[in-house]
């Protein structure tokens, strides 16, 4: 196994401060997004229901799950997207929509997602990201790669490319068709770089990727390590929800799992 020369870097930030803060995503005006965006969501241990949001003077549903990347939600408006929760009088049945979270959008991306984390501390605090993601950048040969960790992550992948990721932060890798990718990642903990985490992806053509990865360690004894979210979809499926934003149609299925790392174990 090929280790990681990453220097160590003195990691500054607190959980809470870092990947749940409500300025760490803010823009610096709230300025409209270019023409007509379209978004969806991932609901990261967040299956929230009732949500809704304004576009063109209405209000519509958005579709939030953990199971999928939801179908497309066509939007025009500001940067500042804010999302309600619909609620009925018990009295009078009268509908009324209260603000519940807001983000910042992506302000010159026309498709974009916004990944919801929940605290692990307090599943009221719910932190969203946006993301561009367009079919020109993240086309067939893409892999898009996100910490959701308290944790600064190093990767490397298939030997070759390192690159580091602060919470919260994501980086597109070109795979230029290559079949796989294997991967390995170091956290930093306790004032030192630990591997945790080795796999090998397989990687078809037509298909752009999603790896997604947040902290596990510390919430149980027998559960160390991180946790990977990974989601494939055909570029023509994507293209297809987007032909039709109706915000139910996914284009593919989350894959989960919790992996122990083991030191021993082959790529």
């Amino acid at each position: 196994m090929k280790s990681f020369n990453f220097s160590s870097i003195v990691f500054l930030v607190s959980f809470l401060a870092a990947l749940l803060s409500p300025q760490a995503n803010a823009q610096e005006s709230d300025q409209e997004v270019n023409g007509d965006v379209f978004i969806r969501t991932l609901g990261w241990g967040v299956s929230k229901s009732n949500l809704f949001y304004s576009t063109g003077g209405e209000y519509l549903p958005l579709t939030l799950s953990n199971r999928s990347l939801s179908g497309y939600h066509a939007y025009k408006g500001s940067s500042s997207f804010r999302i309600f929760r619909k609620v009925t009088d018990e009295n009078t049945g009268a509908v009324s929509f209260l603000p519940y979270l807001d983000t910042s959008l992506v302000a010159s991306a026309n498709e974009q997602l916004l990944v919801f984390f929940q605290s692990p501390v307090n599943e009221d605090l719910i932190r969203i990201f946006a993301y561009e993601d367009s079919v020109e950048l993240m086309d067939e040969k893409a892999v898009f790669v996100g910490n959701f960790s308290p944790l600064e992550l190093a990767f490397q992948v298939n030997g070759e490319e390192r690159f580091g990721l602060k919470p919260g932060q994501s980086r597109i890798i070109d795979y230029s068709g290559n079949p796989q990718a294997k991967v390995e990642i170091a956290a930093f903990r306790e004032n030192e770089w630990q591997v945790e985490y080795r796999s090998t992806h397989r990687l078809r053509r037509g298909y752009r990727y999603y790896f997604l990865f947040r902290d596990m360690g510390g919430q149980s004894d027998l559960i160390k390590g991180l946790s990977p979210i990974v989601h494939q979809e055909t570029i023509a499926s994507v293209k297809n929800a987007l032909n039709n934003p109706d915000g139910e149609s996914a284009t593919g299925r989350i894959e989960g799992s919790t992996v122990l790392f083991d030191p021993e174990a082959e790529l």
